[in-house]
């Protein structure tokens, strides 16, 4: 994965050491080195826990308002990170496993970095605004969101 800076020195320095790790534990699993890969595994976790505790101690220094969704989108993350270091731990490196690692972790550090992170260190900077309470955090809460929007905002065009 490369790294992706976000502008903000404390959150990029936690977020390097993340990705040297992810991309360290890519290594030994594409050279299939089981011991390597555990340790690679078990120090992304706790780095990527060590950087999300610092963010969100951030987030309510700076009174972000989206702190809370922004914790639940890293709860939702790191248990990701752990289900994948237990099943290598169970399961040792088998291709599944493999391609978590160079492929699916990866990405999903990417998207969260880039949907979440982005915001946050945009904030803090002063370069924008807080997101407005009705936009949508997650896909699955389009509808919960559209409710929110006052009717006179709603378009009167049919969609067809």
């Amino acid at each position: 994965m490369k790294f992706i800076p976000t502008g903000v020195a404390r959150l990029d320095h936690a977020l390097a050491g993340v990705v040297h790790c992810l991309r360290d534990l890519g290594r030994a699993m594409q050279s299939r080195d089981a011991a390597s890969a555990r340790g690679w595994a078990c120090l992304l976790v706790q780095k990527l826990g060590e950087h999300f505790s610092d963010e969100e101690k951030m987030m309510l220094e700076s009174r972000w308002p989206q702190a809370n969704l922004h914790a639940e989108s890293h709860r939702r993350v790191l248990l990701q990170f752990e289900r994948f270091e237990r099943e290598l731990e169970q399961r040792g490196v088998i291709f599944d496993l493999s391609y978590q690692a160079l492929v699916h972790l990866p990405e999903i550090l990417r998207v969260h970095v880039i949907t979440s992170d982005f915001g946050f260190a945009k904030f803090v900077t002063g370069r924008a605004r807080p997101p407005f309470s009705h936009v949508a955090a997650y896909p699955g809460d389009a509808r919960r969101s559209l409710a929110r929007i006052p009717p006179s905002s709603a378009t009167k065009t049919p969609l067809h």
